[in-house]
Parts: structure tokens; C-alpha cells; sequence
């Protein structure tokens, strides 16, 4: 490539013309040969394929030889054979493929010259069998030979019927090809007989000779067609060879025919793709010495490109560096020489410019340095064009607007004020009027937004005695304005909260001794609010000291609002005034050194809320004493406390007995204020140190912490029992209640507190259980038992929701005419696993758990629907009797359920009797004789069930509209005992009279009881002696008997 760099231009250009011409000679000289051998190869493949296609002619010829033989065609065939083979034969060292080809051609002609000579000999065959066959037709033409021996004409018969036999037969068949070879030798044997029988069973010249030709015709005839059935044998086994031979040639020369096509187009390709690359390589080769001469031509030009551009930007230092010898080289020394003057020029001219730049830069800097010393802006501007020509760098600093976007005309007076625009030039004009150093005082916006107070100190310049020039100095006044007008609303609105605020406020100064310690404090100013909270005048107060206005103050307060004023530490805190019974929040905190302020607020009102709250969660609003949530924090602080001490703690669990019956017979009044009397009692007992508290309901917990014994609980649990059992005198009624008590302890029971309750609710329970007013210690068997009361409960809601439940109906007997008048409906508990179960064993856990009121509504529904159904069936003039539980009665809807059920069921008001207990009566008379008397003016009777065990008025059993006294089986039973039950019976029944009431005697077991209730005159009886309960289908049967006999002499 050097040797390419010291060439000229011409001669570059020449050297590379001549390489151009070379490539294109080489592309030449491999392109052709080339050619020529391609082409050789493909008329080769061609002349393979075109001795292919002639086989496939041969094939296509022995077609239709097949169907149509000629000698023409034959010898067509065997003269292209010979051909093809000649051709195979001549080129087997170009084309070794088809070479293989010729065992199959020279076994093909083999076979095809054995197919042409049966051919011709079948011919000759078919001709013979065809002579032959007419001379047997024309013998059989020739008439019937008549002879007068009947044997002879028989032989003569039977042989025109067996050449008959044969003729019919081939002719049959179609030709003789069709008939089998054993048929034809069958033939001939059968034929050799017959001519035995000509020979040997006729005599007769003629006739012999006649039958004898025949039959010699008739065998010549199966002779030629058994030579005509072999030979066509034959032949068809030489057409199948030659059928399979023609097969194999055909698949050969296709896949022959298929690989030379592919040959041919794959040389082609070769071809192609061999003169593609010899063009691509010589096109490279072109381009290769093309982009060579393009670049030693044109890279001297860059390289002079280059530092022409660079001194055109003025770096007169780069020179042109060109490595050739040609034109471009020289016109690149005469590029630098012009360079080096362009220089030297250059420089001595910055070196003048230099010195005066720093001149003037010497001089601005000064004049700046002494215009930025000063706060304001510095600046001026023509009074004409009302433009600046100059305004200093604390423009920037004071307002954010660089020093540049002042000399656009328009910015100053376009970024003043929008309230500052109108009047401010006019200032400025007025001022320039007057020729006099001026003010002004105005708003500007700065950059950021803010608006910026400037003091604008100006004066007006004259050039000839004509105002010229405003130069002058801004100043920004913008916190001292704003600190003036913050001063002044900060005293507005400080003297309007301080008259307004809600709080109390006061302001107050230290007063110190002279070592400087606090010894009093000085009232500076109080507010509305402190006069009105503390009732103290500011005009007595203000300017006294707190020692003057409380002499007994004490020394703690004045240390520590001195501590408040002298450090700075804010207190706050609450403080009672007994003064003025007022609590106040108080904080106080210094203002200034040397003082403190202090803001009150009154609180009274907040603190006694919170005592509510604090009494209402904590404590029980009907007893005073403490309820269930402080009852928890008391027994968790006393088991801590034991756990602490090693001791025990008691907990007893007080539930009163007979109260539901005493609240619900004289109302909730009369029940608060007995439980507020046992309260007091229950806390009277108790030592100082234990806590009674109230559970809910009549339930109460007494907590004896550190006791020694077990037997401590003991005795004071019999104290309870002694004091709360005692008579009550409560509004005139006297009243007694029981208490049952149970007792744990920790941490003998247990050592959880929700466990402690647990388990003394059971052992109050098993104290019920146990007559009550009595009180026992937790046991486990205890517990086994409540568990039994949770399973039965558990039983219990699951009977109501499947329905587990039957009635059971016990008659009530008129004496007067000995007959059923009345059926009360009892129910039964169908126990899946217990058989049926009695109420009295599941309806006082229904009534303590409130689901007795679903399972009375049920037997309503029930015994209601099941008396409308015997109504239905003809069996009238019986009520029915159903038993109220106290839930029932006292539901606010239970007149219309009772309607609603009879408009249901279908049963007349009339036939339906109601019985409620005393207690039930009594617990709120005015509303249980309203719903008597609905339910009676619509029908329904009433009768009170159990007299003479409750707390029943007479006054008020006057006014209640019943119709029916129930006698208590417990006054029935004893009539025989002399204990005065028989006077009880007989004074109720007598009551009963008086006021018009019926009378039933229930629980009549003997026949003494029933003679005694019918001497004194009771109606009505009810019992075992009359009727046990029974079934539905059972009193079904004895309500159709009508009149009852007694259907039991005892009870069980």
C-alpha cells in the first residue's frame, strides 16, 4: 500500500482499470468450461430418460399385443428391444444404473418370444378343433342309421348322445378353453369305450365304418383340445411372468426416470450456484479495488478537510497532514504556510484586545464591587424610553430576576403590584417634575411569587439642563412592613381571645428574694373567663400578690411556678377547689422570662360524668354494690394477692330462693327492694376486707380473701344463710326468701377466676338440689351433675326441634251425672334413649332455661288442633283444659296467639279452658284481669289451678272473671289425716260456691277422698281413681264410651 500512496492520480486510476479487466478475464475463463461440462452432464441424464420412456413404450405395446396379437406388433416390440439393449449396452460405462437393467430386458424378450410361439401354435390348434368339430356336426347331420337289431341301434344311440353330450358341453362353456382337462380326458375314456362297443357290438359294414369315423373324429377332436388346454396353460403362466417382468421394468424406470430428473436439477442447481459465486467473487473484487481507489483518492481530501474546517472555527494551530505524493499534497503544504501567517496575525491582535478587556474588566469590577456593597438595588434608566441601562447584582438576589430581564422594556412596571400599577408612575413622573431627590414606597412581585416591599431612593440626572436620567437605589422593606402589620394584628386578635377565649387565663410575674429564688408571684392580668370560673374581680386581683389574696398558700405552688417561670418548664395538672367545689384542668407555661401564664379550664362537669361512668361500669345501680366487671378486677387482685401470700381465697356464689315466684307474684318493685334489703344485710355480715358484689339477677358473690381454713368459709356461709333467711317487711307485704349458697376455693378448686364461678354456681345448684337455704362446698361429683343438666338442656332444644314431644289427656269427672266433662292436656317427653319422661323432670330446667314458653305454645297448637279433630268425629260436649306457664301468660301478644290458634285448629272459644297458678294471677293483677276478660268475652274459660298453695287476693280472685277452683292435691290427699286438710277442702269448696265458681278436686286416689269431696260438694274430681293420662286414641275411645267407670281402684 505504500507503494499505492507514491503513485500519482493518473496511475492509480490506471492500476486499478487494469485490475477490473483481469477479474473479468478470470470470470471468463471458469464461467465457460464450466458451462460446457454442466451441459454434457444433462444431455447424458436425457438420453437415460429417453431410454426409459422407450421401455415404457415396450410395456405399453405387450398391452395391447395382449388384447390384440398381430405379427405387425410382435415384431415392433422385438426390434425395440433389441434397440434398447443395444443402447444399454453401448453407454453401460456412462450410465451403470441402467446396465442394471438389461437381465430384465433380455429375460423380458425370452419371455415374450415363448408368449409369441404359443400364441401362433394356439392359433393352429383353434383352427384343427374348428375342421374337426364340422366334420362331427356333418356326420351328425348326415341322418340316423336305422338297423333292425335293437341292441345295435342302442350302441348307435347312446354313441350320438355322448357326442351330442361333448358338442353340448363345449359349446356351453363358450370354447374349448373353458373346459377343464379332466373333463376332456374323461371324455376320452368314455369315448374309448364306446369305440369298443362299435368293434365288438356291431357287425354291420356300414353302419360300422359310419359309427367308426365318428368316433375317430370325436377323438382326433379331444386330442387337439387336450394339446389346445395345455398349451393354453402354458401360455397364461408366460403372460404372468411377462405381466410381472413389465411391473418391475415399469417401477425401474420410474424411480430411473425420477433420480435422473433429480440429477439434472440438482447439476443445474450446482451450476448456478458454482457461476453465482465465481460472479459474486468477481463482484467483491470489483468492489474491493473500486472502494480502494475511492479511498487513497479521497482520504488525502479529508485529511485536508479537516484543518481547512478547524481554522474556519478560528483554531488556527491545526495544520494538514497528508502522507501522499500527488497534486493533493501540494496543495496541503500550501494550506499550512497559510495557516502559520493567519496565526502569527491573530495573535498579535488578542494580545491588544487582551490588554484593553482587562482594563475595562478592572474597572466594571470595581465600580460592582462598590455597588454590591450596599443592601439595595443600584440601578438606572432613561426617562424617555422608560428603559434601564443598569441595575446592579442584588437584583437578583433580592427579587430573583436576573440583572438582564430589567432591560426589556415594559418589566418593571409590568411585575409591580396590580394595586401599585396606576399610582407608582405617577410618582416617579411628579418626582421627575420637580427636579428633587425623591421616595417611594410600593409592592413588586419577585420571581417566586412573593410580594416584596421596596423603599426606592431616587434621583433625577440632567444633561444641558433637561432631565435625562432617574438613578437611584431600592431597598427591601418587606419585613419590617410585614413585621408591623403582624404586630399589629397579633394585638387585635390577642386582645380579642383574651376577652373571648372560654378558657381562664392569667398572667402572672415571679417575685424572687435577692439571692433569687421565688418567693411569691404578682397577678398581671386575668380574663372574663378566670373572673367568671374563680369568682375572682380582676379589679381586686391585678397587681396583688399571691400571699396578699392567700395567706395559706402553700410554699409547693410558688416553687413550682417559679420553676415555670425562671427554666421555662410547662406543668400541667388537676386541682380540686373546695372553695367553690369545681375541679380545673390547669396548665401553665412562660411567656417571657420571669413570668408565667396559666390556662384553665373547668373540668366539674367532665370529672362527675366520669364518676357516673366509672359507678355505672363498676358498680350495680339498684344495690350499690359492686357488679359483675368489678367483681372480675377485685377477685383477680385477691387471687394475686394469695398467690402472693400463700393463703386462700373463698368464693361463694348466693342465689335467692323463691324470688321469681315473690317478683312475679307482687312485681318488680316489691323484688328490687327485697334485693336491696338482702344487699345490705349480705354487706352487714361480710368483714371490711371482703367484697360482696351482685352476680345479676338474686344471684350474689361474697370474696373472703386470706382465710386459714376451709371451715372460715364454712361459717361465715352459715351466718348468710341465719341473716338473709330472717323475715322481710318490704311495703306491708312480709316476705321470705332463702338463700342457697356454694362454695370453692382457691386454689384448692382451682386457680382460675371465671373456673372459681363456674364451679360455685355448681355447688349453689346442688345446695338447691338439696332443700335449699342451706350452702355447700364444690365437689366433683357436683360436676358430673351439672354436665348432666348441660346434656339435658342440650336434649331438651333438640326434642323441641324435632318435634320429640306427645300429649298425653287425663279426664275430669262430673259427679252429677257420672261423665267425662272435661280433658286436661299433659304433656310427654318421647326420649329417644329414655322412653317417655314425666314433666316434672324436664319442665323446671324448660322454665329456668325460657324455653318453657315454645313448649307451652306447642301443646296449646297441639291439644287445640287434636280436640277440633274429635269434635269433627262426632264427640262433643267435653272442654279442654290447658296448663299456662308464667312466660306464656306474660307475653304482650298471648291474646291474639290464642285467637290466631282456635282460627287455625278450628275450635269454638267455648271448648277451651285455660288454668293459671295463683303466683301467675297475682303477679300483676290489673293486667292479668284485662286479659281474663278479653279472652273470656271471646269464649275462653279460665280456672286457677293448685288453690290454697300460692299468695292469692281474695279481693282480687272476686274480681277476676274465672269460672273454675282447681283444689291442689296436696289438701286432697290428707282429707283422711285429721291434720285439717279436710277443713281447708271444705272452706275452699265453700268459697268457691259463694262466689260462683265450680270446683274441681284434683289428685282423688282412693275412694274415701273421692266420697269425701262428693259430701262436701265438690262438682268436679280429677285422679288416678278416675282416669290415669292417656293416649290421644285412648281418651278418643273413652270420650265415645260417654259415662267413664273407674278405670283404676288405686294408684300405682
Amino acid at each position: 500500500m505504500s507503494l499505492f500512496r507514491r503513485l500519482n492520480l493518473k496511475e492509480k486510476i490506471g492500476l486499478s482499470f487494469a485490475g477490473l479487466i483481469i477479474l473479468i478475464a478470470a470470470n471468463a475463463f471458469v464461467v465457460i468450461p464450466s458451462a460446457y461440462v454442466v451441459s454434457a452432464q444433462i444431455a447424458q441424464e436425457q438420453d437415460r430418460i429417453r431410454i426409459l420412456e422407450e421401455i415404457n413404450q415396450v410395456n405399453g405395446a405387450f398391452g395391447r399385443y395382449a388384447q390384440l396379437p398381430s405379427r405387425e406388433l410382435a415384431s415392433e416390440i422385438f426390434v425395440n428391444l433389441d434397440g434398447i439393449r443395444q443402447r444399454i449396452y453401448s453407454g453401460r460405462n456412462e450410465s451403470r444404473s441402467l446396465a442394471l437393467l438389461l437381465p430384465n430386458i433380455d429375460e423380458y424378450r425370452l419371455n415374450f418370444q415363448k408368449f409369441v410361439a404359443e400364441a401362433d401354435q394356439l392359433d393352429a390348434l383353434g383352427s384343427q378343433l374348428a375342421v374337426l368339430g364340422q366334420r362331427i356336426n356333418g356326420e351328425l347331420k348326415a341322418g340316423n342309421l336305422q338297423h333292425d337289431d335293437r341292441r345295435v341301434h342302442s350302441v348307435y344311440e347312446e354313441l350320438i348322445a355322448h357326442l351330442v353330450g361333448i358338442q353340448w358341453r363345449i359349446q356351453r362353456f363358450g370354447n374349448a378353453t373353458t373346459v377343464s382337462l379332466d373333463d376332456v380326458r374323461e371324455l376320452r375314456n368314455q369315448l374309448a369305450q364306446q369305440r369298443h362297443r362299435v368293434l365288438y357290438d356291431i357287425h354291420e359294414g356300414e353302419m360300422q365304418r359310419r359309427l367308426y369315423r365318428l368316433v375317430q373324429y370325436a377323438s382326433d377332436y379331444l386330442s387337439s383340445l387336450e394339446k389346445f388346454l395345455l398349451l393354453s396353460d402354458s401360455n397364461r403362466r408366460t403372460t404372468a411372468v411377462l405381466g410381472e417382468l413389465s411391473g418391475q421394468l415399469e417401477m425401474t424406470t420410474t424411480a430411473f426416470g425420477m433420480s435422473a430428473r433429480e440429477i439434472m436439477r440438482n447439476q443445474f442447481r450446482n451450476a448456478i450456484a458454482f457461476m453465482a459465486s465465481v460472479f459474486f467473487l468477481s463482484i467483491v473484487g470489483a468492489v474491493f479495488l473500486s472502494r480502494r481507489l475511492t479511498r487513497e483518492i479521497l482520504r488525502p481530501i479529508r485529511e485536508l478537510l479537516h484543518p481547512i474546517h478547524a481554522i474556519s472555527r478560528g483554531e488556527l494551530t491545526v495544520r494538514a497532514d497528508v502522507q501522499t505524493r500527488d497534486e493533493i499534497a501540494d496543495l496541503a503544504e500550501s494550506f499550512n504556510t497559510m495557516a502559520d501567517n493567519l496565526k502569527k496575525s491573530q495573535e498579535s491582535l488578542e494580545l491588544r484586545i487582551s490588554e484593553r478587556t482587562r482594563q475595562l474588566s478592572e474597572s466594571e469590577r470595581r465600580f460592582r464591587d462598590l455597588v454590591n456593597t450596599t443592601d439595595g438595588i443600584v440601578w438606572e434608566r432613561e426617562i424617555t424610553g422608560n428603559r434601564f441601562s443598569f441595575v446592579s447584582d442584588k437584583a437578583e438576589d433580592i427579587l430573583g430576576y436576573p440583572a438582564s430581564a430589567w432591560y426589556v422594556a415594559g418589566f418593571w412596571q409590568e411585575n409591580l403590584h396590580p394595586q401599585d400599577q396606576l399610582w407608582v408612575p405617577s410618582q416617579y413622573a411628579m418626582g421627575v417634575s420637580v427636579r428633587e431627590h425623591f421616595k417611594v414606597e410600593y409592592r413588586f412581585i419577585a420571581r417566586d411569587g412573593r410580594i416584596v416591599w421596596l423603599n426606592d431612593l431616587v434621583t433625577v440626572v440632567e444633561e444641558e439642563g433637561v432631565p435625562r436620567w432617574l438613578r437611584g437605589i431600592m431597598i427591601d422593606v418587606t419585613e419590617s412592613k410585614l413585621a408591623a402589620e403582624e404586630y399589629s394584628r397579633v394585638a387585635q386578635n390577642y386582645q380579642m381571645l383574651f376577652r373571648e377565649m372560654l378558657n381562664g387565663f392569667a398572667l402572672h410575674e415571679i417575685v424572687c428574694d435577692k439571692d433569687g429564688h421565688p418567693v411569691d408571684y404578682r397577678f398581671l392580668a386575668v380574663n372574663p373567663a378566670f373572673e367568671r370560673m374563680t369568682g375572682m374581680v380582676a379589679s381586686t386581683v391585678v397587681g396583688r400578690t399571691a400571699g396578699e389574696l392567700f395567706p395559706k398558700l402553700e410554699t409547693y405552688w410558688v416553687e413550682t411556678y417559679g420553676r415555670v417561670a425562671l427554666f421555662g418548664d410547662p406543668v400541667s395538672y388537676e386541682n380540686y377547689s373546695a372553695d367553690i367545689d369545681k375541679y380545673f384542668e390547669v396548665m401553665a407555661f412562660r411567656p417571657a422570662p420571669g413570668q408565667f401564664a396559666c390556662v384553665i379550664q373547668d373540668i366539674t362537669e367532665r370529672k362527675q360524668s366520669e364518676e357516673r361512668i366509672n359507678s355505672l361500669a363498676f358498680f350495680d345501680q339498684l344495690t350499690g354494690l359492686p357488679n359483675r366487671a368489678s367483681l372480675k378486677q377485685h377477685l383477680a387482685q385477691a387471687l394475686a394477692l394469695a398467690d402472693r401470700n400463700r393463703t386462700r381465697v373463698a368464693l361463694m356464689l348466693i342465689d335467692l330462693d323463691n324470688f321469681k315466684s315473690i317478683n312475679d307474684t307482687l312485681g318488680h318493685l316489691i323484688g328490687d327492694r327485697l334485693l336491696t334489703e338482702v344487699a345490705h344485710r349480705l354487706s352487714d355480715v361480710v368483714r371490711q376486707s371482703d367484697l360482696v358484689a351482685r352476680f345479676g339477677g338474686d344471684e350474689f358473690v361474697v370474696v373472703l380473701p386470706d382465710i386459714a381454713q376451709p371451715s372460715d368459709a364454712g361459717t361465715v356461709a352459715g351466718k348468710i344463710v341465719s341473716v338473709v333467711s330472717e323475715p322481710y317487711r318490704v311495703d306491708g307485704h312480709d316476705l321470705r326468701s332463702t338463700p342457697s349458697v356454694g362454695i370453692c376455693l382457691y386454689p384448692d378448686d382451682s386457680t382460675e377466676a371465671d373456673e372459681l364461678l363456674k364451679k360455685a354456681d355448681v355447688a349453689m345448684y346442688h345446695a338447691k338440689s338439696m332443700g335449699k337455704a342451706n350452702f355447700q362446698f364444690f365437689r366433683e361429683v357436683f360436676q358430673e351433675e351439672a354436665e348432666q343438666r348441660l346434656a339435658l338442656e342440650a336434649d331438651l332444644r333438640r326434642a323441641i326441634d324435632e318435634k320429640q314431644f306427645i300429649l298425653h289427656y287425663q279426664p275430669q269427672l262430673d259427679l252429677l251425672d257420672n261423665r267425662i266433662c272435661c280433658v286436661e292436656a299433659l304433656i310427654r317427653w318421647q326420649h329417644p334413649r329414655r322412653g317417655l319422661v314425666g314433666p316434672f323432670e324436664f319442665i323446671p330446667m324448660a322454665e329456668e332455661t325460657g324455653l318453657i314458653a315454645r313448649i307451652g305454645n306447642w301443646v296449646l297448637e297441639e291439644s287445640c288442633r287434636q280436640m277440633a279433630e274429635w269434635r269433627a268425629r262426632g264427640i262433643d260436649g267435653v272442654r279442654l283444659a290447658v296448663n299456662l306457664s308464667p312466660a306464656q301468660f306474660a307475653d304482650p301478644g298471648f291474646p291474639e296467639r290464642i285467637a290466631n290458634i282456635l282460627t287455625r285448629t278450628g275450635l269454638p272459644a267455648s271448648c277451651l279452658e285455660l288454668e293459671i297458678t295463683e303466683s301467675i294471677a297475682m303477679a300483676s293483677p290489673v293486667e292479668t284481669e284485662k286479659v281474663i276478660r278479653r279472652l273470656v268475652s271471646e269464649g275462653v274459660s279460665f280456672s286457677i289451678d293448685d288453690f290454697g298453695t300460692g299468695y292469692s287476693s281474695l279481693s282480687y280472685l272476686r274480681q277476676f272473671p274465672i269460672q273454675t277452683l282447681k283444689i291442689d292435691r296436696s289438701f286432697v290427699k290428707d282429707v283422711d289425716a285429721g291434720n285439717g286438710a279436710s277443713d281447708i277442702c271444705e272452706i275452699s269448696i265453700l268459697l268457691a260456691h259463694k262466689l260462683g265458681l265450680d270446683v274441681v278436686g284434683e289428685g282423688v286416689e282412693t275412694p274415701e277422698q273421692l266420697d269425701f269431696l262428693r259430701r262436701v260438694g265438690c262438682e268436679k274430681v280429677q285422679g288416678f281413681l278416675v282416669s290415669r293420662p292417656l293416649s290421644a286414641e285412648s281418651t278418643e275411645q273413652a270420650l265415645g264410651a260417654y259415662r267413664l267407670q273407674l278405670l283404676s281402684q288405686a294408684p300405682e
